[in-house]
């Protein structure tokens, strides 16, 4: 097994020896991947963060005895987002 982080530091030394030992590394494929997990991971990094902040809001909207439901449902919104990425991670 190729350890990932070898794989994204030295790439093309990878390719190269994979090559020796007969098997074709489809270079393009993996870092249109690569691209794609980094935009996933960033995107779920901002979606932990806006819950985090929305989980304060409801706190104070709660202590202060006001209507949390919006930002309830907006919560749901985010996590529901958020368990989509993840699992796609």
């Amino acid at each position: 097994m190729i350890d990932t982080q070898l794989l994204r530091s030295d790439l093309d030394d990878i390719a190269a020896r994979l090559a020796t030992r007969g098997h074709r590394f489809e270079r393009d494929a993996f870092l249109s991947l690569e691209n794609e997990r980094k935009g996933l991971q960033a995107r779920t990094q901002a979606l932990q963060a806006a819950r985090n902040v929305q989980a304060k809001n409801i706190g104070q909207a709660k202590g202060k005895g006001e209507d949390a439901a919006p930002l309830m449902a907006e919560a749901a919104r985010i996590n529901a987002e958020l368990e989509a990425h993840e699992s796609k991670l």
